[in-house]
């Protein structure tokens, strides 16, 4: 009697330890594929993170370039020497102005805010200024000291 012959297919199903070796291949495989697609996700993020750093250093490029043509115009360098360096043109005379808190007077002794309003005060008291603070101290206070200047203009209306 012959045996009756499984077909091919049934045949190698039916070894268990070729069904075993396929399932370790495709272990194997699918993990190198998941390796491989991290891999690829992890360098389309440093190629992305790149291209925003290359589109940053052209713009400040761009303002640095800007910069480098501003500095060598000869306004620019005419206003930086007037400022940092206390230069002028001939015929001009150079004036600083300082915080009146910390002004010295000609004996030499300090004048607080408080005292120049006393003196404007006094002055408009004793008439000197055709009894109005002179429209230059008037400026100075309307600027720099609001509070002053409308005690000043309270006391010029009463």
């Amino acid at each position: 009697m012959a045996k009756e012959r499984k077909p091919f297919l049934k045949q190698i199903l039916g070894l268990r330890s070729l069904f075993l070796i396929n399932v370790v291949v495709i272990a194997f495989l699918s993990l190198s594929l998941g390796r491989e697609f991290m891999r690829h996700v992890d360098i389309q993020q440093d190629v992305q993170d790149l291209q925003e750093q290359s589109e940053s250093l052209a713009a400040r490029h761009l303002q640095l370039t800007e910069l480098h043509t501003a500095i060598q115009t000869e306004s620019f360098i005419e206003r930086e020497a007037r400022l940092k360096l206390g230069m002028s043109k001939p015929g001009e005379q150079v004036v600083i102005v300082t915080d009146i808190s910390s002004t010295q007077n000609i004996s030499g002794s300090s004048i607080t805010e408080g005292d120049f309003l006393e003196k404007a005060i006094q002055e408009i008291e004793e008439g000197g200024v055709h009894g109005k603070v002179r429209n230059v101290q008037k400026w100075w206070y309307y600027f720099f000291n609001k509070i002053y200047y409308q005690q000043i203009m309270l006391y010029e209306q009463s």
